[in-house]
């Protein structure tokens, strides 16, 4: 159950976080936009509000566990700033995540991992530039295969077809060697992503955008706090 746990994590740590990206003009607002223009400068409009509250829900198959997961936060796109609370049940597991995102550091507690933090550690750091192996398991592979930094992934689509009002059915490259992701996409009618929703070996995500522009204020662990996640677990 470690494994699992630790990978919903990870999986659910991304959904939420979004990479600096350039500004564009609101071509989704366009009635002559194609849906691809219409999903990217939605996107970018949505990186360049500064900040939003970010509500995630997912399912997550892994080895045979069955796992929900429901968390909400508020993050700032650029630089990257945020923090999220997560809960976690299923297959017997019932546990409550804090996590904080700052730049290209994540950092998480949970009493899922507790047992394995030296004496006087509360926070887990993940460098999310770096690849990163720990309990046996190369996390890179899980954030690069799911549609994690979101509104990054949807800036740069290149295939996309219009659903329903303001639906759109999007394909995004999740990185180098990876398959690309089917995201279906709702953009408002301020030209701003509302919602996004996946379907991806085994995981289920929704993520839902409201609050645009608002500001985020962040209490960032210390280092005397935190360990690096690659050296628990082996």
């Amino acid at each position: 159950m470690r494994y699992a746990a630790l990978l919903v994590l990870v999986l659910a740590l991304a959904a939420c976080g979004s990479k600096k990206s350039t500004s564009g003009t609101l071509a989704s607002q366009s009635p002559s936009a194609t849906p691809v223009q219409a999903v990217t400068s939605a996107a970018h409009a949505t990186i360049a509000n500064g900040g939003e509250h970010v509500a995630v829900t997912a399912t997550v198959s892994l080895e045979g566990q069955k796992l929900s997961l429901d968390g909400n936060g508020d993050f700032r796109n650029s630089p990257a700033l945020g923090k999220m609370t997560l809960k976690i049940s299923g297959s017997g597991l019932n546990a409550t995540v804090e996590e904080v995102v700052s730049g290209s550091t994540a950092y998480l507690k949970t009493p899922l991992l507790s047992s394995q933090l030296p004496v006087g550690k509360s926070w887990i750091t993940v460098n999310l530039l770096k690849t990163t192996t720990a309990f046996g398991v190369n996390l890179n592979s899980f954030t690069d295969a799911t549609p994690t930094t979101t509104l990054d992934f949807l800036s740069k689509t290149t295939k996309a077809t219009k659903v329903g009002n303001g639906h759109y059915r999007a394909t995004v490259n999740a990185g180098s060697g990876a398959k690309a992701i089917p995201i279906d996409v709702w953009v408002n009618g301020d030209g701003l992503i509302e919602k996004v929703t996946s379907t991806y070996t085994g995981t289920k995500i929704e993520t839902v955008f409201s609050n645009y522009g608002e500001k985020v204020s962040v209490n960032v662990p210390s280092a005397s706090e935190t360990v690096d996640i690659s050296k628990l677990g082996g």
